[in-house]
C-alpha cells in the first residue's frame, strides 16, 4: 500500500516539477536559439545589419557561445566594422581555439586589412586542426591566393612582411626552409 501511495504522489508531483523547470533559464535558451536562428537566416540572406541586431541579442543570452561570436564577427566584417569583427573572432577563438570557421574568417579579415602574414598563421593553424582537405582550409587558401594575385598586380601595396613577385606572395616567418610561406596565385590551393 505504501508503494502505491508513493507512486501516486510522485505521479501527481511530476507535472508540477516539469512546470517548475520551465522557468527563466529555459526561456533564455529558447530566446538565444531564436535570436541565433534569426541571425543565421540574416547571414545566409546577406542582410548584415539584421544579422548584427539578432546576433547581438543572442550573444547577450549566451556570451560563451563561440559560434555566435564567430557569426557576429562575420557580419561585422561584411559591414566593414573591422575592430568589432576582430573582437568577436578573437572571443570565438578564446572560447574554442580549434574553431575552424573562426580561423578561416579571421584569416579573411586579416587579408581585408592587408595583413597576409596573419592570415597565413590562421591557415597554418587550420592545417594542424583539420589538414589541407577541410573546407575552411581550402577556402582560406583560395582567399590568400586571390590576395596574392591582387598584390602581384599592384606590388606597391604589398605589406612590409610580405613580398610579391611573378604572381607569388611570400609571407615571412612561416613555411619553407627560407623562413617564409609562399602562395602561388596561379595555383588556387597551395
Amino acid at each position: 500500500m505504501k508503494k502505491i501511495i508513493l507512486a501516486v504522489s510522485i505521479a501527481l508531483c511530476l507535472p508540477q516539477l516539469a512546470f517548475a523547470n520551465a522557468s527563466g533559464a529555459k526561456e533564455e535558451v529558447k530566446e538565444e536559439v531564436s535570436d541565433y536562428a534569426t541571425g543565421r537566416r540574416a547571414v545566409k540572406a546577406k542582410d548584415w545589419k539584421a544579422a548584427v541586431v539578432a546576433l547581438k541579442k543572442a550573444v547577450k543570452n549566451a556570451p560563451d557561445n563561440a559560434d555566435i561570436h564567430n557569426d557576429l564577427g562575420h557580419a561585422y566584417r561584411q559591414l566593414g566594422e573591422m575592430d568589432l569583427s576582430f573582437s568577436h573572432y578573437n572571443e570565438a577563438l578564446r572560447l574554442n581555439p580549434n574553431h575552424r570557421e573562426a580561423h578561416e574568417y579571421i584569416g579573411e579579415a586579416y587579408l581585408k586589412i592587408g595583413k597576409p602574414e596573419k592570415a597565413a598563421e590562421h591557415l597554418a593553424k587550420l592545417e594542424t586542426i583539420c589538414g589541407k582537405n577541410c573546407e575552411e582550409y581550402r577556402d582560406l587558401a583560395r582567399a590568400i591566393a586571390a590576395a596574392a594575385a591582387a598584390l602581384a598586380r599592384a606590388p606597391a601595396a604589398a605589406p612590409a612582411a610580405a613580398g610579391v613577385g611573378g604572381g607569388r606572395l611570400w609571407v615571412a616567418g612561416l613555411g619553407d626552409a627560407a623562413g617564409g610561406f609562399v602562395y602561388d596565385a596561379a595555383t588556387p590551393e597551395p
